[in-house]
C-alpha cells in the first residue's frame, strides 16, 4: 500500500502571491481540495460599523471525511494590510461567520489593494451545543508579494486538503521535515553546544566531542533561531524538572535530537520548529519567554523558601476539617457523612492525596487521570445510594477527584463537598454539588458545602471569592438555584440552574419553547402564588370556557409522560372536525390574562367534547426495519446477544436503554440514530465495535447512567390521567 503524495501546486501558489484575487484562490482550491464545492453567499451583514471591511463573500465549502466541512471566504480590507493590522477584528469576523454555520473550520482570505493578504485557518471545537459552547483556534500566513514567502509556497503549494488534520499541518508553521533535519543534523550539536557554552565561556568542551572546532562554523541567523528555540524549550523543561545543571541540559539536547532521528514519521504537533524571525513580534516573543522564565524562577524560589511543599497550611486545614466531618463525629442514629474533595487540577490532587492517606489510612479513594472499571466498582459501592444495598460497602469515607468526576455520577452517600479551589466557571461548583444532591435518593436532610478561599492578605491579589460570588449572583438572578453555595447571604430561588445543567443536550432544539413556558409559569408563580399552590388540589378533569374571537375547543390529555392535544376548530358546525395540535400551536389559543372572566360552557361544548373523546388519532409506528425505534431496539439486542464480551462495561446501560424503548420511549430521534449508526450483527468488525462503544459512551455521558430512574420517579408523581378542556366562545 503506497501513501499518496501531495500534489505540487507551488507555481499556482506563486501566481496567487503575485496578485491576489478571490478567483485565483478558488482555482487553487479546485486543484488541491478534491471535494471543493463553490458557493457565493455574501457575509456583509456580519461586518460591524467601524470595521475596515467592505466586501465579505463565501467562495465555497470543502467537504471532508467523517461529515466534516471547511468554509472558504474572502474579505476585502479597506485599510492597508500589515503584519499586525486588524488581526483581532479579522479573527472576530471569522468567528462570527463560523458561529452562524455548522462547519468545523474556515479558511479566510483578508486582502487589500496592494496585493498583500492574510490567509487564516480558524478551527472550531464544539464542546456542547453548536454556536453556544465553542472554542476557536487560528493559524495564519501573512503574505506580501515583495517578500520571498518560501514557507507559504512550500506548505500551501504542496498541501493535502483531504482532511482537517492535513489542513492543520499545512497552516501550521514550518514543520521539521526529514530533509530539513538531515540538513541540520551534522551542525546541530555545534549550534547547541555554542548556545550552551555561551552561557559560561569558561566551561571546557565535553571530552565526547574532541573533534569539534567551534571556530570552523558560523551559524546563520536562522540556524541561531533554530538552536535558540530548542535551547529555550529544553531549558524551560529542565527548570520545571529541576535540571538546572548545564551538563544535564546538554544531555537533554542530545536525547531530543536522537529521538527525532529514530522516529520514522515526525509528529507535526510536537516535532516542529518555529522560525522566530517570521513571528509578528520576534523581539517581543523572546522578551516574554525571558520574563516567564524569570517569573517561574522567582515562584520556585519563594516556594522553596517557605517550604510550602512539605508544610502546606492549606492541606493542614483540610485535614483538620476532614476530621470533623468523618462518621465518628456524627450521632450514631445518623447515616455516615462521607465527603468529596474537588479540585480543578490533577497536580493538586496528587499533592494532597499522600497527606490525606497518611492522616486517614485506608479511607481515601482517589480518582486518578484514567478511571478503571475497578475504580467505578469501588466508587459506586461506597458512594452511590442507588447501588444495590447488598453490594454497598464502607471501605472509603473520602473521595478526592478533579472536575472530571463532577458530572454523570451519583455520590449521594456523601453528605458534604469540599471545594479545595473555586473554579472560574461557577457552574462547575453547582455540578460538584449536584453529585451529592440527587433527586429521588435523599440520604441527608442537610448537605454541607465547604469552600477554601484565600486569607485576607491573599484575597487582595486573587479575589477568587469576590469573583465567584459575583458570578453566582448573576446565576441566581438569571436562572435561579435552590442551594446556597458560597455564603449564607445568597438568595436562591427555583432550581432552574439544576435543570439546565442536567438537561439532555440533545433536546436543545426545544429550549426556546420550554424556556418561554417556564418563564411565564415563574412569572405567574411570583405574582399569584396562591393560584399555583391551589393547582395541587385541582381535580384530574377540568373544563372551562373563556371569550375568544371564534368558537373552538381544545382538549389536553396527559397520560404518564405523554401529552396529547386535540382541537375542534369550529364548534358551531354540526359535524365537528378533530385534529391534533402541538404544544406550541396550542399556546396562543389558551393564553389569557389573570382577570379574564370564566364563561359558562356553551351548548356546543358537549358534542365537541364527545367527538374528541371518540377520536383516536391512529398513527401506528411501522413495525419494520425502517422504523428508527425498532431498528435501535433490534441493534441493541443484537449487540448484547453477539458481542457481550466486548461490551461488558455497557451491558447495564444497554439494558436501561432497552427498557426505555419498551416502556417509556423518551429517547429523541438523534439518540436513536446514534444507537443505529453501527450495525451490530455478527459481521461487524472490531473497529465497528469500538465506534459503537464510543456512541454508547456519548449517550451515557449525555443522559447519565441513572436517567431512567429520574423518569420513573416523575411517572410515579404523575396522576394516572389528567384531562383539561378549554372552550373558546366567540362573543
Amino acid at each position: 500500500m503506497f501513501e499518496q503524495m501531495p500534489m505540487d501546486n507551488r507555481e499556482i501558489t506563486k501566481d496567487l502571491i503575485a496578485g491576489f484575487e478571490p478567483g485565483k484562490l478558488t482555482n487553487l482550491l479546485r486543484l488541491v481540495a478534491p471535494d471543493f464545492r463553490p458557493a457565493t453567499t455574501r457575509f456583509d451583514d456580519f461586518i460591524k460599523d467601524g470595521w475596515p471591511f467592505d466586501d465579505a463573500r463565501q467562495l465555497g465549502i470543502i467537504e471532508l471525511p467523517e461529515s466534516q466541512s471547511v468554509l472558504v471566504a474572502a474579505v476585502h480590507v479597506t485599510d492597508e494590510l500589515t503584519t499586525r493590522s486588524s488581526k483581532k477584528i479579522q479573527y472576530e469576523l471569522g468567528k462570527h461567520i463560523l458561529k452562524a454555520g455548522n462547519h468545523n473550520a474556515g479558511i479566510f482570505a483578508f486582502y487589500d489593494g496592494t496585493g498583500r493578504f492574510r490567509l487564516s485557518l480558524i478551527t472550531v471545537t464544539y464542546s456542547g451545543t453548536r454556536r453556544q459552547f465553542s472554542t476557536f483556534r487560528r493559524y495564519t500566513f501573512f503574505v506580501d508579494p515583495q517578500l520571498p514567502n518560501k514557507t507559504f509556497v512550500n506548505q500551501i503549494g504542496r498541501a493535502d486538503f483531504s482532511s482537517l488534520e492535513k489542513l492543520l499541518e499545512a497552516f501550521s508553521l514550518e514543520a521539521v521535515s526529514d530533509a530539513f533535519y538531515q540538513e541540520f543534523k551534522p551542525k546541530f550539536d555545534v549550534i547547541a553546544a555554542t548556545v550552551i557554552v555561551g552561557r559560561d565561556s569558561s566551561r571546557p568542551s565535553r571530552p565526547s566531542r574532541p573533534s569539534i572546532e567551534r571556530n570552523e562554523f558560523r551559524p546563520t541567523q536562522l540556524q541561531q533561531d533554530f538552536a535558540l528555540l530548542f535551547a529555550i524549550r529544553i531549558i524551560f523543561l529542565g527548570f520545571v524538572q529541576k535540571k538546572a545543571d548545564p551538563e544535564e541540559i546538554d544531555e537533554a539536547l542530545e536525547a531530543f535530537t536522537h529521538r527525532l532521528a529514530q522516529k520514522e514519521k515526525l509528529d507535526p504537533r510536537h516535532d516542529r520548529i518555529y522560525v522566530i524571525k517570521d513571528f509578528d513580534d520576534p523581539e517581543g516573543f523572546l522578551r516574554d519567554v525571558r520574563s516567564d522564565l524569570a517569573l517561574l524562577k522567582e515562584i520556585n524560589r519563594r516556594v522553596q523558601e517557605l517550604e510550602l511543599v512539605s508544610h502546606d497550611p492549606k492541606v493542614e486545614r483540610l485535614i483538620e476539617a476532614a476530621g470533623k466531618i468523618l462518621p465518628g463525629q456524627e450521632k450514631p442514629e445518623k447515616p455516615h457523612r462521607k465527603f468529596v474533595i474537588f479540585s480543578e487540577y490533577l497536580d493538586t490532587v496528587r499533592h494532597i492525596v499522600p497527606k490525606l492517606q497518611e492522616a486517614f489510612p485506608g479511607r481515601v479513594l482517589v480518582a486518578q487521570s484514567s478511571l478503571s472499571k475497578s475504580f467505578f466498582d469501588d466508587l459506586r459501592a461506597n458512594f452511590d445510594a442507588g447501588y444495590p444495598s447488598e453490594k454497598q460497602r464502607d471501605d472509603y469515607d473520602i473521595l478526592v477527584a478533579t472536575d472530571k468526576l463532577s458530572e454523570g455520577v451519583n455520590l449521594n452517600r456523601a453528605g458534604a463537598v469540599i471545594n479545595y479551589d473555586i473554579p472560574w466557571n461557577p457552574t462547575r461548583v453547582i455540578q460538584r454539588l449536584g453529585r451529592i444532591n440527587r433527586i429521588g435518593r435523599k440520604v441527608f436532610d442537610e448537605l454541607h458545602i465547604y469552600n477554601f478561599f484565600p486569607t485576607e492578605q491573599g484575597s487582595d491579589v486573587v479575589k477568587s471569592r469576590e469573583i465567584a460570588a459575583q458570578k453566582m449572583f448573576l446565576i441566581h438572578n438569571t436562572l435561579g438555584e435552590d442551594a446556597k453555595v458560597f455564603a449564607p447571604d445568597e438568595t436562591p430561588s427555583a432550581a432552574e440552574l439544576f435543570k439546565r445543567i442536567n438537561r439532555n443536550p440533545e433536546e436543545e432544539e426545544e429550549e426556546s419553547l420550554l424556556t418561554g413556558i417556564r418563564k411565564a409559569f415563574l412569572a405567574i408563580q411570583h405574582q399569584y402564588p396562591d393560584l399555583v399552590r391551589d393547582l395541587d388540589d385541582f381535580p384530574a378533569r377540568v373544563k372551562t370556557a373563556k371569550s375568544h374571537d371564534h368558537n373552538e375547543l381544545l382538549v389536553f390529555r396527559r397520560k404518564g409522560l405523554q401529552l396529547f392535544i386535540h382541537t375542534v376548530t369550529d364548534t358551531s358546525v354540526e359535524k365537528a372536525g378533530v385534529r391534533a395540535l402541538t404544544l406550541e400551536e396550542s399556546l396562543p389559543h389558551i393564553r389569557c390574562e389573570a382577570n379574564t372572566p370564566r364563561l359558562p360552557l356553551s351548548s356546543r361544548f358537549w358534542p365537541a367534547y364527545e367527538a374528541v373523546k371518540k377520536y383516536r388519532e391512529h398513527t401506528p409506528m411501522p413495525m419494520s426495519e425502517n422504523s428508527l425505534l425498532v431498528k435501535a431496539e433490534n441493534n441493541l439486542r443484537s449487540a448484547m446477544a453477539k458481542h457481550a464480551a466486548d461490551l461488558e462495561d455497557y451491558i447495564p446501560f444497554i439494558q436501561t436503554l432497552l427498557r426505555d424503548l419498551k416502556e417509556f420511549q423518551t429517547l429523541p430521534k438523534y439518540t436513536l440514530r446514534r444507537l443505529t449508526a453501527v450495525e451490530m450483527d455478527g459481521k461487524v468488525s472490531q473497529r465497528g465495535i469500538e465506534r459503537f462503544k464510543k456512541e454508547l459512551e456519548a449517550v451515557r455521558t449525555a443522559l447519565g447512567e441513572d436517567y431512567l430512574e429520574r423518569i420513573e420517579q416523575r411517572v410515579k408523581e404523575f396522576r394516572s390521567e389528567i384531562i383539561i378542556a378549554v372552550e373558546n366562545i366567540k362573543t
